[in-house]
């Protein structure tokens, strides 16, 4: 038999004798109201199924009293556990609020700019578009993003066609320059 087995065992066997020395003890109580004396137990049989029941009572308050003390400190580690969650909470809130506003103030930043700015990924689909760009391009960004983008190139251009800088074999994922390219507004 395992241990925790051995202990099941254990509290069984006490509950049993104390529950049997309490309903021994009802009965003799019940016996002493009704009939003033004790007549079904000698008083030494009393008195020991009486040590048997206040040590029964006395066992389940120490028991008890060990949980008790157990769950108090479980309840304390937990609450100290809650309080570095909440701190941590707090403190990726406000990581959060920062870079927030920092990716506003990024935005508004490229987005005054007089040049058109964008991002495509490796599909040649638009991720992203300054204000320039879909006003240069006359195309709306609901339209747009999404969506593969390849401008035409302007007949007297010469420059290398977009995208062709950012290959798989180079391993170069961006590229700056420019190029003469047809617009909304030629």
């Amino acid at each position: 038999m395992r241990l925790s087995n051995i202990a099941l065992v254990t509290r069984i066997i006490r509950y049993v004798f104390g529950g049997l020395a309490g309903l021994i003890l009802f009965a003799a109580a019940t016996d002493i109201l009704f009939e003033g004396q004790l007549t079904i137990l000698s008083p030494v049989n009393f008195g020991a199924l009486l040590s048997v029941e206040l040590a029964f009572l006395e066992q389940n308050m120490l028991v008890a009293r060990e949980k008790s003390e157990m769950l108090s400190a479980q309840a304390q580690q937990l609450k100290q556990f809650a309080g570095r969650l909440e701190a941590s909470l707090k403190n990726a809130a406000a990581i959060n609020a920062r870079l927030n506003h920092s990716g506003v103030r990024y935005k508004g930043l490229v987005d005054s700019q007089g040049d058109a700015i964008f991002r495509r990924d490796a599909s040649s689909r638009l991720n992203y578009g300054n204000t320039s760009f879909f006003r240069l391009f006359g195309v709306e960004p609901s339209r747009a993003i999404g969506y593969p983008f390849a401008p035409e190139p302007h007949p007297e251009s010469w420059g290398p066609l977009l995208g062709l800088f950012s290959t798989p074999e180079t391993g170069q994922g961006r590229a700056h320059y420019d190029q003469h390219v047809r617009t909304a507004h030629g």
